[in-house]
């Protein structure tokens, strides 16, 4: 895919456009078909988002991040 997206041909012509990065999911009932995009999340927490991209990067988590806390706080 190409860094500004790209497309979808269906056999019956249909176009679907897709934008490089964003997730979706085609849907086809009957002769409609869809291209289902995800919503980005604009407001994830910066840990979890730092979190993410080390685990996409192939960073193990465990040794990132400090362990749960285990009981109930006093």
């Amino acid at each position: 895919m190409a860094a500004d997206g790209g497309r979808v041909i269906l056999a019956d012509g249909t176009v679907l456009s897709l934008s490089a990065g964003q997730p979706g999911t085609l849907v086809s009932t009957g002769d409609v078909h869809e291209l289902v995009v995800a919503q980005q999340l604009t407001d994830v927490d910066p840990d979890i988002a730092a979190l993410q991209a080390a685990i996409a990067a192939g960073q193990d988590p465990t040794e990132l991040q400090q362990a749960p806390a285990a009981g109930i706080a006093q």
